[in-house]
Parts: C-alpha cells; structure tokens; sequence
C-alpha cells in the first residue's frame, strides 16, 4: 500500500503534525527537534540495508516539519508579533501593506493588512496581519499597496462554540489577530504599489475581463458570468446570492476545480490548429492555469485543482503514469506545507472531500451500470445525476458542520444548473476571444450568452425559493460529523464488500440502541453555559448575554452617550460581529443620554424582531427621538421595566428588574447591573451572595464602599472606568500599592474587556 500510495501516506503525516501542533501548543522549537532528530536518523538508515526504516524515519521528520511550520507562523511567532502585543484599547497611527486582494461583502470591504508599526506614545515594530474593514464596497485598495491610516485595533475573539463556526478561530488561521473599522477609504492614505509588477498585470487583465463582459452583456448577466468564471461576486445582488445558496448550488459562484477544467479544454481547442509541439503546449497550458489561478484570487478549490491540473500535464511530458489518488495527496501536501492553515479552511476541507469522495465511489457505483454505459440516457442524465448526488453526499456533513442547513433539492438543482453553468463559461470564453477579434462579433455571442444567464437565475430563483425543502441542523458536535464520513466510507466499500455490509448494519443497530439508552438516561438539563461579554461604551457599559453555541443573545446597557461618530456601528456592532451574533433577542437600557438614543434605535432596526426595554423615566425621551424626522422607526416597540413589571425569562437567562438596576441569574450564578452606585444601595439587607457587579457610571469608589459592597455578597466588581481610590493599610483588602485596585475589581476602561462564564 505504501509502495502504490506515496503520497497519501505523506499527506497523513502532514495532516497529523499540523493538528498535532494545533491541538498541544507545544513551542515551535520543540517541533524543529522533532524534524532534525529523525531526519537525521533517515540519512543514517540510507547507509544500511533497511531502507524502510528511512522511509518511516523522513515521514516522522516530515511531521515535525509540518508542525513546526504551523506552530511558528500561528501561535508561537515571537514576542515582535501583534498577537503578542498588549493592546489596551487606544488609538492607533498604523502603518502596512495590503497582502491580499480586497474581500468585497454586500456592505463592506474587508482588507488584509500586513502590520509593518502602530504608533501611539512610541513606535512598536510588529509583524503580523490585521484585518481593515471599510463600510463601504470598493476595490480602490490592491494587493501590494503601501496604507497609513488611524484606527483602534480590536483584538479577533475565539469562540468556545461547540459545533458552531468559529470566526475567529477562522481569521487566526489567516494570520490576522486585529481587526479594524473606518467609514471610508478617505481615512487611508495609499502609497500605490509598482504599475509593473506580476499582481499589477493579473489585476489588469481581471479588469479588462469585466470590461469586455459589461461591454457586451446586461449589468446582471455581466455580473453572473464575472462570478461564473473567476469568482468576481461583487456586483451580484444579495437576494441572488441567497438563491444560489439556498438552491444549494453557491459553489457556482466560488470558482471550483470544474473551471479549471473547462479553461484547460478551451485552450487545448484553441492550441489545437497551431499544431505546435506538445512540450511547448504544455508549458502554455501551465502559464494559463498559473494566470486563472491569480485571476480567480487564490481560491482553495482553484488551487488544488490548478496543482492537480499541473502534476497531471507534468506526468505526461515525463511519459510517467498517474494514480489520482496520489495527485490529490500531492496537491494538498504542497498546499499544507506552504500554508499549514488551509487544513481548517471550509473551502479547502469540500473541495478535496469532494474530490476523493467522487474517485472513491464513482467507479464502484458505475460498475452496476457497466451494460447500459453506451446508451445516451446513462451519458447525458444518469451519470450527471450520479456525479451531482454522489458530490451532495460527500459535501453534506461539512455543509450541515458549517453553515447548519443542507438544501435537500441541492442534487436535483445542481443536475439541471450545472450543465448550463459550464455552457455559459464556455461562452463567456468565447465571447472575450471574439472581443479580442471583432468587438461586433462578440455582441452577437453575447446576445446568445444574455438569454442563457437569465435561464440560470431563473432556474436558481425557482430551486431556491421558500417553499424548497431544506433540512436544518444546529450546532451539530464534530464527532457527528465525523461519524457520518466514517459511514459514507464504509457504505461505499461494502458495494463490492458483503462482510462490510454486514459491519455496516451491525454498526447501524449499535448506534440506534446507544442513542435510544441516551435519550432514557438523559436528565433534561435543557440550558448550558452562557456568557456575558463586557465592555465599555461612550459614557458606561454594555453586556452581550450570549448562549454557548447559540448565534442569539440579549444585550444590556447602561450610561451610553451619543459621539460625533455612531456608537452602534463602530462599537457595538463590531463587538456582535465578533461574538457571532446574528440575531438580538432583548435590548435592555438602563440609561441613556438623549443623543445616543437615535443609536440605539438604529441598533434595533439593524437586528428587527427584537424587544427594547428602558427605563420608565427615558420612555418619553425615546418616544420624541422616534416621532422626530431624523430617527424613523425603531424596528421593535419601546416597553418598560422597572419595581412592578414582571421578570423575563429568555431561553434560561432569567431578569428581573429592581429599584436599583437588572439581575442576570444563569444556572444559579447571578450578574447585577446598575448605573450608579448610593451608600443606600450598599447598605440594604438583601443579599446577592456571589453576584458580580457591574457599574456602568464612572465611580468614585473608596475603601468604605468596597466594604459595602462586600457585606451585600458581591464576588466581583466591574466598572466602565473608575476614579483611581487611594487604599491605605486599614483598608479591608489589606496593603495595596498607591493607586492599585484590588484583584476583585475590574475597570474596563484600562483593561479593556471582560468574559464571564456562567
């Protein structure tokens, strides 16, 4: 095996190292040791008669290699790397380079950076990236230029979501472990990058491209087939991008290995009539697939399939024979050695799933329709059918891991999408050669190319609409998923395999009864861990009341004050995004000043379908901000909270609200919030025996306020910023160090923000 399947044997290695390194953290030192050592032991073996033993020896230093190389570029990068650099929450004068090309959303760009230094009292080399978010989609920044701008840097937050997408584990995998916003590009300044360059030229011909097709077709077709051919999405609306994914069918849209394969047999068809010589015809068709792979921005599915694309025309200049087995292990060993990463990449993990799923089992399936291969109906609509279901079953456990909903009409769409898809590539081809030749001769080409690309959205609208059914699975664990590949594996053997088959059923019926014997013994435990994210806002404090694993939350606030910019969209937002927050369940404002209320009420259109809740003394305030012309509907109606209204039960996060401010009680453990702190709160009998506090005004503490709060059962103490006390030895914390606070207290205008877990 080892002997007919190289590659894959290596690739395992590769594989085992990288996650090896991901999951230990061990320092990347360490990792080197373990490259050099067997490496070493490798070339010793070559001079004895057990060759074997080298081979296993430089597998094992291939590991360690692997490793070492994912430990040094992602968690052991040096003291001199932004994620070691104590970010306290300033602003910033930034200096860098742009490393990628722009990542153009429906309502932002997102800019990779590579740091160079941030200034603030001083200047601070750093390497790394961060990740430049503008409210605006332009593509005025390219790969290579030189950026200054002002910014502060939020540091990227890792999820502990179980069976959730974890962005910023995702961002980090990327190397970017900052994130900033600014409104508008006129914040940066850019010193532009070399007109000559390689990159310069790519980015030229992908205009040149877009030109031709917006020359020659309607703005939507022209936008359907930038995306078709290489990946530019941009300009497609957002309702058609949901079609696309709701039809399963939004790969279309992410350049895929298919493209490479139909621009390689273009090109053969057009190199045909020169009748040059093949060394020369395949070093032409390695130019292009490098080209289509810049032109299409690095995407995984183009690289591994321009890789596979270009082991296999190597193989054939070298008259060498090729297993796929061992060009797709060889493609996504070159990929894992330059970037580690990419092993965590969603595109990565479908496309070389789908990959090997499909030379797994499409043989053993054809081999039950070997007397009918002739005829045309196997050709033009079994073997389609096959090729497309076969892909969905491969791709439905990374589907449903990832995005949590799996279209069930995806193989039937994909069977009657797909075919045109690939005729409208061809075409786009053909019309940007006729551009070249005769511009007349392509507006005849693209009359033809507009009617085929509104039967795709046609048929992309009618496949993705409301009604189709879809299965929608949440947070599902990764042992699920692991499971369920581990039953494709076996399914797919066990068609030539009877005692495989009879393994599968047995394994089936296992199953069934663990889970049945589960559902008995399951005590109902019906919420688990939630936290509350804290940080300061203008003027006091907000608090995201997130579920574990769940993308809702509830939000608390308290003292917010209005800014000459908006607080929702440069503060608050950021902080949900972060969080993975898609939707807001209840807003609860303990206070508000009357210009930040227009804030709050924008927040609540961006998230509709939520409650706000205020104060009784604000109702009006909010009341005359939504009749004014400036505000417009709140998108959530305007209730209040205080003495005589009942408690709210979310999901298992319990409030109840007080003279004094809200209490937050999960699983038994209990957060109050207030805006302020009086010496008649501090002495009232009730006891919140563990509690922590939160203040949301700035406080003025002193060591008798402290005690105060002690004797009402605070466990812990959180203020959007404090008036630094002076301890003396008398005081009940003991001697504490001039202007030190104690290690219970916890000022979130110095120290940035707070994680409770609860």
């Amino acid at each position: 095996m080892i002997r007919k399947f190289p590659s894959v044997f290596l690739l395992i290695f590769i594989v085992t190292g990288i996650v090896m390194a991901d999951q230990s953290r061990w320092p990347s030192w360490l990792f080197l040791l373990v490259c050099l050592v067997p490496c070493l032991g490798g070339f010793l073996a070559l001079t004895s008669p057990r060759k074997m033993l080298a081979t296993v020896l430089f597998c094992f230093s291939l590991l360690g290699f692997s490793a070492f190389r994912f430990a040094a570029g992602f968690y052991d990068a040096g003291p001199n790397h932004i994620s070691s650099f104590d970010l306290p929450g300033g602003s910033y004068h930034i200096y860098g380079e742009v490393s990628d090309w722009p990542d153009l959303r429906s309502d932002r760009t997102e800019f990779k950076i590579a740091i160079d230094s941030i200034v603030d009292s001083r200047c601070h080399r750093l390497i790394g990236f961060i990740l430049l978010r503008v409210s605006d989609t332009t593509t005025a920044l390219q790969r290579g230029d030189r950026v200054e701008f002002h910014g502060r840097i939020y540091p990227v937050r890792q999820q502990v979501s179980p069976g959730s997408f974890d962005y910023g584990r995702h961002l980090n995998m990327r190397g970017v472990f900052g994130i900033v916003y600014v409104p508008t590009l006129l914040d940066v300044r850019v010193d532009r990058r070399n007109r000559y360059g390689f990159l310069s030229m790519i980015d030229r011909l992908r205009d040149a491209i877009r030109a031709s097709l917006y020359q020659n077709l309607s703005s939507s077709s022209a936008a359907l087939a930038s995306g078709f051919l290489i990946g530019e999405t941009r300009d497609i609306p957002i309702d058609v991008y949901q079609r696309f994914r709701d039809s399963g069918t939004l790969h279309l849209l992410a350049v895929s290995g298919s493209n490479v394969a139909l621009i390689v047999v273009f090109f053969v068809f057009l190199l045909r009539p020169l009748k040059i010589d093949p060394t020369r015809r395949a070093l032409v068709l390695l130019a292009v697939i490098l080209i289509f792979a810049f032109l299409s921005y690095g995407e995984p599915s183009v690289v591994r399939a321009s890789v596979m694309a270009g082991l296999i025309i190597v193989a054939g200049l070298l008259h060498r024979r090729h297993n796929l087995n061992n060009i797709i292990a060889t493609a996504a060993a070159i990929i894992l050695l330059v970037d580690p990463a990419q092993l965590f990449d969603v595109g990565f993990q479908l496309s070389f799933c789908i990959a090997w799923g499909l030379i797994f089992i499409v043989p053993r399936v054809t081999e039950f329709f070997k007397p009918v291969q002739s005829r045309w109906w196997y050709r033009w609509l079994l073997f389609p059918l096959l090729i497309s279901v076969i892909a969905q079953i491969c791709s439905m456990g990374l589907i449903a891991y990832y995005f949590d909903r799996v279209p069930l009409i995806s193989p039937l769409a994909n069977l009657v999408v797909v075919p045109i898809v690939s005729a409208a590539v061809i075409g786009t081809l053909i019309l940007l050669v006729a551009n070249l030749i005769l511009p007349v001769l392509a507006l005849f080409f693209g009359a033809w190319l507009n009617l085929l690309l509104e039967c795709v959205l046609k048929l992309v609208e009618t496949f993705g609409s409301d009604t189709m059914p879809a299965l929608s699975v949440v947070n599902m664990p990764m042992w699920v998923n692991l499971l369920i590949y581990a039953y494709i594996f076996l399914a797919a053997w066990s068609l030539g395999k009877k005692y495989v088959r009879r393994l599968v059923l047995i394994s089936l019926l296992m199953l069934a009864n663990l889970i049945l014997l589960v559902h008995v013994f399951d005590d109902g435990a019906a919420y688990g861990e939630a936290e509350v994210t804290l940080f300061s806002i203008p003027g006091g404090a907000a608090a995201v009341v997130k579920r574990l694993g769940g993308n809702d939350a509830d939000l608390i606030i308290t003292g917010i004050r209005g800014r000459n910019y908006p607080v929702d969209e440069r503060i608050i937002g950021p902080c949900l995004d972060e969080l993975g927050v898609v939707r807001l369940g209840t807003v609860f404002v303990l206070s508000a000043e009357f210009d930040a209320i227009d804030d709050v009420l924008r927040l609540t259109r961006t998230y509709p379908g939520s409650r706000l809740y205020v104060e009784r003394s604000d109702e009006p305030s909010f009341k005359d901000v939504i009749a004014s012309d400036t505000a417009g509907d709140s998108g959530s109606s305007i209730l209040t909270f205080g003495d005589t209204v009942a408690e709210y039960d979310r999901k298992g996060a319990y409030y109840c609200p007080t003279g004094w401010g809200l209490l937050l009680s999960v699983n038994g453990s209990k957060v109050f919030f207030c805006d302020y702190v009086l010496p008649a709160h501090l002495n009232a009998d009730t006891k919140l025996e563990g509690a922590v506090l939160v203040v949301g005004q700035t406080w003025r503490s002193t060591g008798e306020d402290l005690a105060g709060i002690r004797r009402r059962g605070f466990s812990q103490i959180v203020c959007s910023k404090i008036a630094q006390p002076r301890y003396h030895e008398e005081s009940m914390f003991g001697h504490q160090p001039p202007r030190a606070l104690p290690v219970n207290v916890y000022d979130l205008s110095r120290r940035g923000r707070l994680t409770l877990n609860l």
